[in-house]
């Protein structure tokens, strides 16, 4: 299968996805050979009729997993994001993110991980597919990366063991407080 940007969510104008057709169109204009770009979820705005610009609905949770595995990059245009779970997927996935500088959440997620990289304007964005569509190896350092990161710090052993301190030190503050 050819290369492939992919995109999943709700696929609205508040999610940031109108901006990134708009970047993604205007890049086609000028790289014809730009891989397609995947979207799949919920469709809440219209998209124009572009032969790149592919919406495949909502995807099984195995169709979604092969979805973010094939992938070139993930995209993640929204700026108001406190966790993402698509890019902890997508890291997962060993696949790269490209999102939106924007959210500082997001942003410091690529730059703790080096699992993605990160734009501000249509220059960065253009500039930053350039750089991963020409480095296949880097993409996947990046995707390696990425998956290493939510090994360390969100596979279910970790995330329990957090609890399970929280949850003692919650008993421990309890205990003192009543003598």
């Amino acid at each position: 299968m050819e290369e492939y940007f992919y995109y999943a969510g709700r696929i609205d104008a508040g999610k940031g996805c109108q901006e990134l057709i708009d970047f993604y169109l205007r890049k086609r204009k000028q790289y014809s050979d730009l891989p397609l770009l995947i979207l799949s979820g919920h469709l809440s705005m219209e998209l124009p009729r572009d032969p790149g610009v592919i919406y495949v609905g909502y995807l099984s949770e195995q169709e979604k997993q092969e979805a973010l595995m094939g992938a070139a990059c993930v995209l993640i245009p929204s700026v108001m994001e406190s966790l993402s779970l698509l890019l902890l997927e997508s890291f997962a996935a060993r696949t790269p993110v490209l999102v939106r500088e924007g959210s500082a959440v997001l942003k410091d997620h690529c730059i703790k991980s080096n699992g993605g990289l990160f734009y501000n304007d249509y220059d960065e964005f253009s500039a930053s597919v350039d750089f991963l569509l020409e480095r296949p190896h880097l993409r996947h350092l990046l995707g390696a990366n990425g998956q290493k990161y939510v090994e360390k710090f969100y596979s279910w052993p970790k995330v329990i063991s957090v609890y399970e301190q929280m949850l003692c030190l919650n008993v421990s503050y309890q205990s003192n407080a009543t003598l």
